[in-house]
């Protein structure tokens, strides 16, 4: 499976979590039936602050929570995902090479978005 789990943020103040990137995306789209499994992390930053911590805290408590597996196919197919039929993908395959790729950013993005989205309900900050 893949376990997107969002980048450290050296802001100071919160919303600590960042816009994703896409790369998450892109590889779930390349291996469309392998799991991806969103992982919330909470407590964190206090274990190891950016900008001031050297060494963790080891003492200090972090807990982790996983989200439901999704595999890219299930999300193009899911209303609330990529919103796809069988029917529109093979009406999307007749597109130009361009406007594929064009596509596929689009939907990269949406699910990057939704990905991040579910980061913060499972506890990011």
């Amino acid at each position: 499976g893949i376990f997107p789990e969002g980048t450290r943020s050296k802001r100071t103040e919160g919303p600590f979590i960042l816009p994703g990137k896409t790369g998450v995306a892109r590889i779930a789209s390349s291996v469309p039936d392998v799991p991806v499994i969103p992982v919330g992390h909470r407590g964190t930053r206090e274990k190891m602050a950016p900008l001031t911590d050297k060494l963790p805290k080891l003492w200090k408590k972090a807990t982790f929570n996983f989200g439901q597996p999704i595999t890219w196919l299930e999300w193009l197919a899911d209303d609330s995902g990529g919103g796809h039929s069988a029917h529109s993908l093979a009406e999307l395959a007749k597109l130009s090479e361009a406007e594929i790729r064009a596509q596929h950013s689009r939907l990269c993005r949406k699910f990057t978005d939704q990905l991040m989205c579910s980061l913060v309900a499972l506890g990011a900050p």
